[in-house]
């Protein structure tokens, strides 16, 4: 974990300033347990007084939550304002879900762009390991494991921009972009078939993304969206074609009666 000894003149601001970073550049996670109090006033070279005011602080933040007896943990609730009415439009609504991927297309494109070009080499093979967990879980059957590498795989493009916007942003909305991807996989992807179309294209985006290829980057990013959104089109199609058919058979039931 990356806390470093504090030297200003206000310890408890700076203490705070520090624990917010990390909580934005996503070092800490939500659901990630901090060190103890002992633990973090040796890491960071300040006292436990100066600690326990700065966790407190956070706490009333919303950033930390604290349970006697458990410590400091980072909120499970931030971004919660975002994505719980958005989970709820997606059941509802099938043009929330375009509309969703349309802003997808906008967020992942030009952040797929920044990877391109400025990604470390971790953040890189952090992506094509991603990548290559999805293509051994197809490879052994295991279209369960899937839906939940794929979310990875987009949130780590996400975290590679270094933006702590974005960052967050995408952190905020996790959920929705699981459920979204969990949705589509249950409906088409039992054969494979689209699913190898899939992992094709993140192939693609992966490359290009090696590469250092921006301009290419995003034509595949976007590509794979494009299709994503034409998967979903299919499906509300089909759906449409089902509840006219039982109109049909409902109807032709009561002209025989």
């Amino acid at each position: 974990m990356s806390f470093t000894p504090v030297a200003a003149p206000n310890i408890t601001a700076a203490i705070i300033v520090q624990i917010r970073e990390l909580i934005a550049s996503d070092v800490l996670q939500p659901g990630d347990q901090l060190p103890g109090e002992r633990e973090l006033a040796v890491r960071m070279d300040v006292s436990r007084t100066s600690i326990r005011s700065a966790l407190q602080a956070l706490v009333t933040e919303g950033l930390l939550v604290s349970r006697h007896g458990s410590g400091f943990k980072v909120s499970t609730a931030i971004g919660r304002s975002l994505s719980d009415p958005l989970l709820n439009l997606l059941e509802s609504s099938d043009d929330a879900i375009s509309d969703y991927l349309r802003f997808r297309m906008l967020i992942e494109g030009e952040s797929v762009t920044e990877v391109a070009r400025d990604a470390s080499d971790e953040e890189k093979k952090e992506v094509r390991r991603l990548h290559e967990m999805m293509c051994t879980a197809f490879d052994a059957g295991e279209f369960s494991k899937i839906s939940d590498l794929d979310t990875d795989f987009h949130m780590a493009l996400l975290e590679a921009t270094g933006n702590f916007v974005t960052i967050q942003v995408a952190r905020s909305l996790q959920d929705v972009l699981s459920h979204a991807i969990e949705q589509s996989h249950q409906f088409f992807l039992n054969d494979g078939q689209e699913l190898k179309v899939i992992l094709t294209q993140h192939e693609d985006i992966v490359r290009a993304i090696e590469d250092g290829s921006s301009s290419k980057a995003k034509r595949a990013l976007l590509k794979h969206l494009e299709y994503q959104e034409m998967l979903w089109k299919k499906k509300q199609d089909l759906e449409r074609r089902d509840k006219l058919s039982e109109k049909r058979k409902s109807w032709s039931l009561e002209v025989k009666r």
